[in-house]
């Protein structure tokens, strides 16, 4: 099953607000960065504040459209929104199959 759909299948809008794709640092390639999140056996996320057991958030995600609500009109950050999910113990994540390339630096692209 695609990463997607993997992704789709696993949402549960009665217990998660946010549901991210996430890539194992092991698996990646083009990423300089620390990790992300942690994730407890049930998927619940908390951020890994550097640890290197953490998971790296792959991009992909699936977030409630009630978040969005009051929402300023401008561009703004979505590490809000996952930080308000991670108080109210509804920020959940899904490792992804495979491999994860970044390229978010042209120095990046292998």
């Amino acid at each position: 099953v695609p990463n997607l759909a993997r992704l789709a299948l696993a949402w549960d809008a009665a217990k998660m607000d946010i549901l991210l794709m996430l890539a194992d640092p092991q698996s990646a390639t083009g990423h300089s960065g620390g990790t992300d999140f942690l994730m407890s056996p049930d998927g619940a996320l908390r951020r890994s504040k550097g640890d290197p057991a953490g998971l790296i958030y792959a991009g992909a995600a699936i977030v409630h459209p009630r978040l969005f609500k009051d929402a300023p009109a401008g561009p703004h950050s979505l590490n809000a929104y996952f930080d308000a999910a991670i108080t109210a113990g509804r920020l959940y994540g899904m490792v992804m199959h495979g491999h994860w390339i970044t390229v978010g630096t042209p120095d990046a692209i292998p």
